[in-house]
């Protein structure tokens, strides 16, 4: 089901105590009978102490208690409470929900939410101005019958802070600027909305649909294709210099290490499966620039569809290279003893005109698909971050519709 992403879809709370509070005691664990840690980790509120209540509902079922290493042992649940009951510093208690509907669609498990808070708190914390060593948070993620959501405590565990005039040192104040909770909303929605385990699933999907059977009739053009383009990398790439895609030693021959891509991309058994990620990558890019038409802002240097296969040619290319490269040293070694360098060459130029003893196009195409989906799936990553890290830092997270629960 497709959801209307806005302003609304995601929802952040938080409080906090600070010592002396009437309620800081239920936060740092400090009570006789429940505690905000039991209830994090079963969603049973014994005390009632809790300022949320209202919001999510009283019949909470907790998916368990975790942290950025993953769920929370017995030993560790009280080594935390022994450092809450010790702590000085400000207990913020902060709530995550999401849009209903949209809850239950990205938040089927704790695990989901165990990866959205591994990706995005620690950016949180860092935009907050928390120093994450001398921080402690953990989590759990609460279902009922409304919305699923995250209860979130966040302590310190040091003053590190200096006053402006003065040796002594404080604890972070409790107040979250606006634009640090308007970056966490919009870092949710975008690591669900393009989400690397998505795609991720999509890639698999499309493998198994897709297998590497070279065996048959339709190979042989391919492979006699391939030859013609291996023996001119063989006579052309140059024996001195950077061979590197890019670089200018490789002008002359770029042209023809392309050819060598375009034949495997467009080989029958590949072709759909770029189809496959071509409709992946439109996609992604239709929806980030819905996203920045949202907020008023020009989508084209955010869209990633032309960088990927930019990046891709120039990936595949220097993979083409280097087997290219191995092979042919692999082949002329034979002939390296041969002092007489007509009588080397020509036996070097009989070993290219009989590559089909050295060159398989199902190997080659083996590493040209495994690089390829490297770099799939490591630039939808290295482009979901920098999406936000460009949107924060153009001051595009401040506009009014993105205001703070």
């Amino acid at each position: 089901m497709a959801y209307v992403i806005s302003s609304k879809t995601v929802v952040f709370k938080s409080h906090f105590y600070e010592v002396g509070d009437k309620k800081r005691a239920y936060y740092s664990s400090s009570t006789g009978g429940g505690d905000y840690m039991q209830y994090i980790a079963t969603g049973i509120n014994e005390t009632k102490e809790f300022d949320y209540l209202n919001y999510v509902g009283d019949n909470d079922k907790s998916f368990g208690v975790f942290n950025q290493n993953g769920y929370l042992t017995k030993e560790e649940i009280e080594e935390i409470r022994s450092k809450l009951r010790k702590t000085k510093s400000l207990i913020w208690d902060c709530l995550i929900s999401l849009q209903k509907g949209y809850d239950k669609e990205h938040l089927k498990t704790g695990n989901d939410a165990i990866e959205l808070m591994k990706d995005v708190f620690p950016k949180f914390l860092k935009s907050a101005g928390f120093r994450l060593e001398n921080t402690t948070w953990f989590a759990g993620l609460h279902e009922n019958t409304d919305n699923r959501h995250i209860h979130i405590c966040i302590f310190e565990h040091e003053p590190i802070f200096y006053t402006k005039g003065s040796k002594n040192t404080h604890f972070r104040k409790g107040v979250f600027k606006k634009k640090t909770m308007d970056e966490l909303k919009l870092n949710i929605i975008n690591h669900f909305e393009s989400d690397v385990h998505k795609y991720n699933l999509a890639r698999y999907k499309a493998l198994e649909r897709i297998k590497l059977d070279l065996a048959g009739k339709n190979i042989e053009d391919f492979e006699k294709a391939l030859f013609y383009h291996y023996r001119q990398l063989f006579e052309q790439i140059p024996k001195t210099g950077s061979i590197s895609y890019q670089s200018k030693n490789m002008d002359a021959v770029r042209g023809i290490v392309d050819q060598v891509v375009e034949l495997y991309m467009n080989h029958p058994y590949h072709k759909p499966l770029f189809k496959e990620i071509n409709d992946i990558l439109t996609t992604e890019d239709n929806r980030v620039r819905k996203l920045c038409n949202e907020f008023g802002i020009d989508p084209s240097s955010y869209m990633i569809y032309q960088k990927y296969h930019k990046d891709l040619k120039k990936r595949l290319g220097n993979i083409v290279i280097k087997d290219a490269v191995k092979k042919r040293k692999k082949a002329y070694e034979q002939y390296s003893n041969i002092k007489d360098k007509h009588e080397r060459r020509k036996k070097e130029i009989g070993v290219s005109k009989d590559l089909d003893k050295i060159l398989h196009y199902k190997q080659i195409a083996s590493r040209l698909e495994d690089e390829e989906n490297r770099l799939f799936m490591e630039y939808l990553q290295r482009m979901k971050e920098a999406e936000i890290d460009r949107l924060i830092e153009e001051g595009i997270i401040d506009k009014d519709e993105m205001e703070a629960y």
